[in-house]
């Protein structure tokens, strides 16, 4: 089997907690990234363009012969692949400036919901910031509307 090593950018990241366990026995994780586009609807949709000027941040990948094929399969299965994401080979490019080819899976919808600087954990992160921030301050205006009335 050859072994191809993963671009991973949405819940596959090690910095994505729910999903980080599949990373378990990687030889190697190390930031990169592609180029194109990134989209968000309930998960990150990536849509790869090596003419694009905009790039998607993730990782890639490296998994030891031993366990490749297992990961393999639970990959797929977590992306629901062929059903939701289709995995494709995609060049990817690491921080040191080092090509690469690897898998990437790629959503096979369309949505119209850009994730402008191309990092879907960063993302999230600020949509669940917004949140806090937005339940805090409901939660201060009650209170200071109870404490008002009385």
């Amino acid at each position: 089997m050859n072994i191809i090593p993963f671009f991973v950018y949405g819940t596959l990241r090690p910095d994505f907690y729910p999903q980080s366990k599949w990373l378990k026995g990687a030889v190697s994780i190390k930031k990169a990234y592609i180029y194109g586009e990134l989209h968000h609807n309930k998960y990150a949709c990536a849509i790869p363009n090596n003419i694009s000027k905009k790039t998607i941040v993730g990782y890639l990948v490296h998994f030891p012969s031993n366990i490749y094929s297992s990961k393999l399969k639970k990959a797929d299965w977590n992306e629901q692949h062929p059903h939701h994401y289709t995995r494709e080979l995609v060049t990817v490019y690491s921080n040191e400036g080092n090509s690469y080819q690897a898998w990437m899976y790629k959503c096979m919808y369309t949505y119209n919901n850009p994730v402008h600087n191309g990092d879907w954990v960063d993302y999230i992160n600020k949509i669940d910031n917004s949140r806090n921030l937005l339940t805090l301050s409901l939660s201060a205006i009650a209170i200071i509307t109870i404490i008002s009335y009385y």
